[in-house]
């Protein structure tokens, strides 16, 4: 940890005193939680009873590193397997939340910690799959095969996703921007991040 005397700074109220600590935790410090405490001593040494301990987590941010196909097009209600990847520095066992958004048409879901995937934003009579078994999700704009989806860890700290979608004709006649983002078991997300552009051509 280093702590940043510039950006300290104390607030003096009658009988309050704010400080406001800056500081930055090395990489050393990620991957675990901490109990914040506070305690003072006045100057006859008198010591105040520190407070109850507030929680702080401490975590590396995820990262979506890419997709294929990255470029491309294909026909309506052709099976096509979006493949994703996404990187946690603690470990892929602290990614929590998986998404794939083909911009304005789908966003692809898969939860890692209940190993879950669904479509987000869509009715459809699933709710919810396992990957690698069934049954599909059906939706207006796509169905995704759960069946032939599935995710594997390909490095300690290497997550790859794979949804098994068939778009329908609603997405025909468009170019997608493909959009991932992940999110980890402590919160820290990601961001959208701008992977390719996908198009759904009208079926032959």
């Amino acid at each position: 940890m280093s702590l940043s005397v510039a950006d300290t700074h104390d607030d003096a109220s009658g009988n309050r005193l704010a400080i406001t600590w800056a500081f930055t935790l090395r990489d050393a410090a990620a991957s675990r939680g901490y109990q914040v405490t506070t305690s003072a001593t006045d100057r006859v040494g008198l010591r105040w009873l520190p407070l109850v301990p507030a929680p702080l987590a401490v975590t590396h941010r995820p990262v979506a590193v890419g997709v294929h196909p990255r470029l491309g097009s294909a026909p309506a209600e052709t099976l096509i397997p979006f493949e994703a990847t996404y990187t946690d520095a603690d470990g892929a066992a602290d990614l929590r939340t998986l998404a794939l958004t083909l911009e304005g048409g789908a966003m692809l879901l898969y939860d890692r910690s209940t190993n879950r995937m669904r479509v987000d934003g869509q009715d459809s009579r699933t709710p919810d799959c396992t990957p690698g078994r069934g049954p599909d999700i059906v939706t207006k704009n796509l169905t995704l095969v759960c069946s032939a989806s599935a995710s594997r860890v390909t490095e300690g700290n290497t997550l790859v996703v794979l949804w098994a979608v068939r778009p329908h004709a609603a997405l025909a006649g468009r170019r997608y921007p493909e959009i991932a983002r992940a999110a980890d078991t402590l919160g820290a997300d990601s961001g959208d991040t701008a992977l390719g552009t996908f198009g759904v051509d009208a079926a032959p």
